[in-house]
């Protein structure tokens, strides 16, 4: 997964990426895919309370800042994945700051060997 973000501002912008890769069984309800990105955001927001970000500074007009987010999946995994049962979800956040203040954006996405790519069903909420 490729992450992208564009400064359209007239100053730089500093910017900090967090994110998860976790693969996980397909929820089969409503309730289940709820309890699962519940999961997915506490497990990040676990992450970002240990981790520190790098910093990057994107230029005015630079060309977009692109982060490749590798899914460095384990024997075990791959075999999962290869069933249509399993899925790699992305989840993260992305904190930045430009003339209008400090700003964020989450991204939850599921990837599954059958090329299909979903939104998860919240992203992007205030926490």
């Amino acid at each position: 997964m490729v992450l992208e973000f564009e400064n359209t501002g007239v100053l730089d912008a500093t910017i900090q990426v967090y994110y998860v890769v976790d693969i996980r069984k397909v929820p089969d309800s409503d309730l289940e895919t709820s309890r699962l990105e519940d999961d997915l955001y506490s497990k990040l927001s676990a992450y970002m309370g240990s981790t520190k970000a790098v910093s990057n500074t994107i230029p005015t007009g630079a060309e977009r800042f692109s982060e490749q987010i590798p899914a460095d999946l384990t024997d075990e995994q791959q075999r999962k994945w290869k069933t249509s049962n399993y899925a790699i979800y992305y989840i993260g956040e992305i904190k930045y700051q430009d003339t209008e203040g400090a700003h964020f954006t989450r991204f939850c996405v599921s990837a599954r060997n059958t090329n299909d790519v979903l939104s998860c069903r919240r992203y992007n909420e205030e926490p």
